[in-house]
């Protein structure tokens, strides 16, 4: 890369050079300008570029999307049709900074699936641990694997579905709400 302007003069200046000193700080600014991307990323309609080499550094699966066989690729649109666009995100989050912003335990489940699906042990361990934590927080029954009690649908009288489970004392516990199905 040429850094010199045109007249051989001065130094020309990356985004990066004034303010920014740390890796972690640059690796930021790449994910949120987009800055260089040489990939779209397309999930659910949502855009986000994104660079294969982070990309692939981080997933030998997204590896084997974005490069197959070849040391180069020259498809620019990654299209991850069955993910969640916040919970991708957030993958990102972690690629580039090393820490996704969890802020549920809801939203912390969709990333440690996509962390399943794209090989990635220790994002999968960061959401485990958020969990884990914020389900003790919640005052949920946590076993000391930090597994949650089995769990069972219970119909009520009513017709409403019940979560039922024994904890590790033996009390049932049983939440009322809708259960949506899950196809794990």
């Amino acid at each position: 890369m040429n850094r010199f302007d045109e007249a051989g003069g001065r130094m020309l200046q990356l985004p990066w050079e004034k303010n920014l000193t740390m890796v972690s700080e640059r690796l930021w600014l790449l994910l949120t300008t987009g800055w260089r991307s040489d990939v779209t990323v397309h999930v659910q309609g949502v855009t986000m570029k994104a660079h294969r080499l982070i990309l692939a550094m981080n997933s030998a699966v997204l590896e084997e999307k974005l490069f197959g066989q070849t040391e180069t690729a020259s498809n620019s649109d990654l299209i991850l049709a069955d993910d969640s666009p916040e919970a991708f995100y957030a993958v990102l989050e972690y690629m580039y900074g090393g820490c996704p912003s969890l802020v549920s335990v809801p939203l912390a489940l969709r990333v440690s699936d996509l962390a399943v699906k794209y090989q990635m042990e220790d994002l999968h361990s960061a959401c485990s641990l958020y969990i884990v934590h914020h389900m003790k927080n919640a005052n949920y029954q946590v076993d000391s694997a930090g597994r949650l009690p089995s769990y069972r649908q219970v119909t009520s009288a009513g017709g409403s579905i019940m979560q039922g489970g024994g904890t590790a004392e033996g009390d049932q516990v049983l939440v009322e709400k809708e259960v949506p199905p899950h196809d794990y």
